[in-house]
């Protein structure tokens, strides 16, 4: 009977010293979360897909414009996104481009674009971007930089049929 406890308890013994080492790095594991949120290599990956192919002005259930600027000249129109951060940041011209990288210190036009369009964009490190306007012919510059009001934070451009411009 002594042996048979002895194995026993050698058994469940072995299995912790496996065990314990185990546990202990699951304690310490980042949820993804936040691995997705400060991981340098990570691909710009669309924060919400819009293969519907529905405006997205067209839903009742969608916030009113935080802001809004005088009309650009219509259709088409040209973007160009200036980046001040040192962060990237992902933009997407919704049903006319995949996601993209705008690097820190960069711009971008988009040109030709019709309307209405809706341009999203997001810091990947996952800080506040602050956005002001100013109006060109045939378009308008975008122009991102660092915040940490969350009042002044903005994810979406758009600009509608007749030119308006809003941001979110």
């Amino acid at each position: 009977m002594k042996k048979h406890t002895n194995l026993w308890v050698k058994s469940i013994c072995g299995s912790l010293l496996l065990c314990l080492p185990l546990i202990s790095l699951a304690a310490t594991a980042e949820p993804l979360a936040n691995v997705k949120q400060t991981s340098e290599k990570k691909t710009c990956v669309p924060e919400t897909p819009s293969s519907s192919g529905a405006n997205p002005g067209d839903s009742p259930s969608q916030p009113s414009p935080s802001s809004t600027t005088n009309p650009v000249e219509g259709p088409p129109v040209n973007i160009t996104l200036v980046n001040l951060t040192n962060s990237r940041i992902c933009y997407q011209a919704l049903k006319y481009t995949g996601t993209r990288n705008l690097f820190g210190q960069s711009q971008i036009t988009l040109e030709k674009l019709p309307t209405p369009v809706t341009v999203t964009f997001y810091r990947v490190d996952g800080g506040l971007l602050q956005v002001n306007l100013n109006r060109e012919s045939q378009g308008m510059v975008v122009i991102f930089s660092a915040t940490t009001d969350l009042g002044a934070d903005r994810q979406a451009l758009t600009v509608d049929q007749t030119g308006k411009v809003s941001l979110n």
